[in-house]
């Protein structure tokens, strides 16, 4: 009884930070500024962030550091019908649960993660301050072993500067928007549009 107790308290918790932090994070998917605009948390409660788990991630633990981001290989479904197959997966997870924002907001103990997922061999395990670090490097949220460097120039220290103080008050921002640009099906940057103006004192 105490181990559904206690599984059913930490879902409790982390639907609290959805509702009451995540609502401000805004997503805008494709590449225009008025086409799907919907918040994390919309993502995350009605299972709209198929294919976004690097982004649900990131922006939860933003919020929520009592979890690692792991990066591995796992049997997920692309979009919770088809098949399963082995795929590039990422999740939060420290050393009693894994939670996976991405396929239904679901809770797990972690060994029941690992075994229902088959989770395979050499999963990465990363603090949020370290995929940040490598988030400003690279301009990317995942994969960085496939990315140049990115030149220290105007906008790096934009993004840079933006990134930075998103991490250092997060319960500050009232609007952050998220947009990940491409052109022709092919990733070209990771872009950003972010209102800092309007904080709460």
């Amino acid at each position: 009884m105490g181990l559904f107790t206690n599984l059913d308290s930490e879902r409790e918790r982390i639907n609290k930070i959805i509702n009451n932090k995540l609502q401000r994070i805004y997503y805008f998917d494709e590449d225009t500024w008025n086409l799907k605009k919907k918040s994390i948390a919309r993502m995350i409660t009605y299972h709209e962030g198929m294919g976004e788990c690097y982004t649900l991630v990131y922006f939860y633990c933003l919020f929520d550091k009592s979890y690692q981001i792991a990066h591995g290989n796992c049997y997920v479904s692309r979009d919770g019908i088809r098949k399963k197959e082995i795929m590039d997966h990422c999740w939060c997870e420290n050393q009693e649960f894994v939670y996976d924002p991405t396929w239904g907001n679901r809770l797990f103990r972690k060994e029941d993660f690992y075994k229902e997922n088959q989770v395979q061999n050499g999963v990465s395990l990363y603090s949020f301050e370290e995929v940040t670090e490598n988030f400003i490097k690279y301009r990317s949220l995942y994969h960085w072993e496939h990315f140049m460097l990115r030149d220290h120039d105007k906008d790096y220290f934009a993004f840079e500067n933006c990134i930075r103080r998103l991490c250092k008050s997060p319960n500050r921002i009232r609007y952050f928007y998220w947009h990940r640009g491409t052109s022709k099906g092919k990733l070209l940057t990771l872009r950003l549009r972010f209102r800092f103006p309007q904080m709460v004192k």
